[in-house]
């Protein structure tokens, strides 16, 4: 098996850090998951490694992000638990450690296996997550066949029935009413009983769309933080903060060390000095105070 270069597994840009592979959604479609378990699916994904492993997920952003209620978070980590999608560790009080099974993509030949990338800005739509469970996998499936397709997917109607109704087990009504419901996502034209079907270009990318190692960066700093007990940060502090991991990676690399567990560490050093400072034990995320905190270790000062 042919490894990748490592810029290319995610150790060091995360490239290949937001997909769900094919034989995972063939398995969300098998499995029957409900909207609230594709919609976790789908945002914890956001923020996996390159082996499916996703740190720090805290129940009260998926709750607030997916309009679920506390207890919704845990019957659908539970499901799915249960389905075989995902495992859980609790390696802190606050939050857990969530790896999405078989996922992983540490070769070129998983990455040719194909895959969905979540990444999409259909997936930061909340038009989309109110989409009914079978036409947000519907979705999903014809962005995979695009991909494969050179953007576009070519289908007769027929097939396109009988293909899809066994696939989900429903209805050529409840089909029909799926492929509707994603006009706002896909151009569908029909032409001598044949669909033509392509994303339209706001599902694939937008201006400014945070990338994938963005993506992963900002979320280890929220995870260090909270397990800090930073429980106040702004969006710029958390930025400012993920920067570091990219400034200093080859530093870290030169010294056998990884730069997001350096980071990790000056994060709850910053904690420790600024609860202490505060005078009221509140600490504080201070990218300043982290960075030189980060040349400390790096031996850099």
């Amino acid at each position: 098996m042919k490894s990748l270069p490592e810029k290319e597994t995610g150790r060091r840009e995360g490239k290949w850090l937001q997909k769900l592979k094919n034989s995972i959604l063939a398995r969300m479609i098998e499995k029957r998951l409900t909207g609230k378990e594709i919609d976790f699916l789908l945002y914890i994904s956001r923020f996996q490694d390159n082996n499916g492993r996703v740190d720090g997920v805290y129940y009260k952003e998926i709750c607030q992000r997916m309009h679920m209620s506390n207890q919704g978070f845990y019957n659908v980590k539970q499901s799915l638990i249960e389905k075989g999608l995902i495992s859980t560790e609790k390696s802190s009080r606050i939050d857990h450690d969530i790896t999405i099974l078989d996922n992983a993509f540490p070769s070129q030949e998983d990455i040719e296996k194909g895959y969905v990338n979540t990444n999409c800005h259909i997936f930061y739509q909340e038009r989309f997550y109110k989409l009914k469970a079978g036409a947000k996998l519907l979705a999903m499936e014809l962005l995979k066949r695009a991909n494969a397709g050179k953007g576009k997917c070519r289908i007769g109607v027929g097939r396109f029935y009988e293909s899809f109704t066994e696939l989900f087990g429903v209805g050529r009504r409840a089909v029909r009413g799926y492929l509707a419901a994603l006009k706002p996502f896909f151009s569908i034209g029909r032409k001598n009983g044949i669909y033509y079907i392509s994303p339209r270009a706001e599902v694939n990318g937008k201006s400014g769309q945070p990338s994938e190692n963005d993506n992963y960066k900002a979320h280890k700093v929220e995870v260090f933080c909270r397990r800090s007990r930073i429980m106040e940060f702004g969006k710029e502090e958390v930025k400012d903060t993920g920067i570091l991991m990219h400034q200093y990676k080859s530093n870290a690399l030169d010294l056998g060390k990884d730069i997001i567990q350096v980071v990790g560490r000056a994060i709850k050093r910053c904690a420790e000095t600024t609860r202490t400072a505060s005078g009221r034990g509140i600490p504080k995320l201070k990218p300043k105070l982290v960075h030189m905190y980060v040349k400390e270790e790096l031996e850099l000062n």
